[in-house]
């Protein structure tokens, strides 16, 4: 796309069909008059973050697309949705939190593990996947090794990956309105935890958690 569309801050309306570019450019992001954005049957692989500030877009017309990022079950929800995937990750880059809730997630998307491997969580301590419809805590969430908060309550779990063992800095897991019967014996290694909330489960003990030193 010619860069001097950028600056054309009034335009609410481009169509852009059946064209061979494969990108995007973040200057998207200024256009904050667009309403429609017609991208269909090109060859873009991902939408730039920078489409989050156009605040006024309602009709973005992906058809014939195979896009990567945004994953599929974030592009099937709508405009507001893919708006709100977008800021949240331009939010959480280098930064401490991300958060992914209440978007309607029923699994972890592939391009979150493969912005953690870019190193773009390093720093991360919170992540919050509240309210949405996962029905396991996904194991890719073991290898964010700097959390010290997760929060998950308001999903669909029935059972947390063995290997969440492996986040040993976690001070705080937060659980509530799920359908978990038992914790893992592995949260056992997670020495620093001071706060457990499984409140609405359908425990039938009491999960065996690492004692406090004194």
């Amino acid at each position: 796309m010619p860069s001097h569309i950028g600056g054309m801050l009034h335009l609410e309306e481009i169509r852009l069909s059946h064209n061979l570019f494969t990108e995007l450019p973040e200057w998207i992001g200024n256009l904050k008059a667009l309403r429609v954005l017609r991208l269909d049957n090109t060859g873009i692989r991902s939408l730039p973050l920078g489409l989050c500030d156009c605040a006024m877009l309602q009709l973005l017309d992906l058809d014939g697309l195979f896009l990567l990022s945004p994953p599929k079950q974030i592009l099937a929800k709508g405009v507001p949705i893919i708006k709100e995937w977008l800021h949240r990750l331009r939010d959480a880059q280098g930064g401490r939190r991300l958060d992914l809730s209440s978007l309607g997630l029923e699994d972890w998307p592939v391009e979150l593990s493969q912005n953690a491997q870019e190193g773009q969580y390093v720093n991360l301590r919170r992540l919050n996947l509240l309210d949405n419809i996962l029905t396991e805590l996904p194991v890719e969430i073991c290898n964010l090794s700097t959390l010290d908060e997760l929060c998950a309550g308001y999903n669909r779990m029935a059972e947390v990956h063995p290997k969440i063992g492996a986040l040993t800095g976690l001070t705080r897991l937060i659980l509530p309105f799920n359908q978990l019967t038992s914790l893992p014996d592995t949260v056992s290694l997670l020495e620093l935890l001071s706060v457990v909330n499984m409140d609405n489960n359908r425990l039938k003990s009491i999960p065996e958690v690492p004692a406090r030193p004194p």
